[in-house]
Formats: C-alpha cells, structure tokens, sequence
C-alpha cells in the first residue's frame, strides 16, 4: 500500500512541474521592449503583440504587421512556434 501511495504522490508531483512549463506571454513593458522586427521602441498598447515559441521565447512587436512579416520572413518553422498574441 506505501508503494502504491509514493507512486501516486511522485506521479501528481510530476504532473503539476511539468504542467506549469507550458510557455505563455509575458507582459509587454511598453516604452522599454524594441519591435523584434523594426526595432522601434513599443509605446502603444493597442498595437502591442507577441509571439512565443515552443521553447518559451518569446519576441515582441509593435504592431500585428511587424508580427506577420516576422513570422513570414523569419527562417523560424511553423512547428517552433507555440502562440502568437494581439
């Protein structure tokens, strides 16, 4: 009965250290994050977005354009990219 118990308790364990490694956005720090693509400083909260791979890094933009051109002229395949935010 002890096994049964330490493998249940080391399995809920394992479940929640790799359920909280799912990547996710981070808050943009707008007038301190540069446009991944333009490098222009990002001011505007309208216009913000993100977008984040499969390893968690995560690159800002300064508009919905600069994240489209980066993700179509980036040599970044389609299967590293986790989201992308707007």
């Amino acid at each position: 009965m002890k096994k049964k118990f330490h493998w249940l308790v080391l399995w809920l364990l394992g479940s929640f250290l790799v359920g909280g490694c799912t990547p996710s956005p981070a808050p943009i720090r707008y007038g301190q994050d540069n446009c991944a693509h333009c490098q222009m400083l990002v001011m505007d909260a309208h216009f913000g977005t993100e977008l984040v791979t499969d390893k968690g890094k995560i690159y800002v933009f300064d508009s919905i354009e600069c994240l489209a051109w980066h993700s179509t002229a980036s040599r970044m395949p389609p299967g590293q990219v986790h989201s992308r935010w707007v």
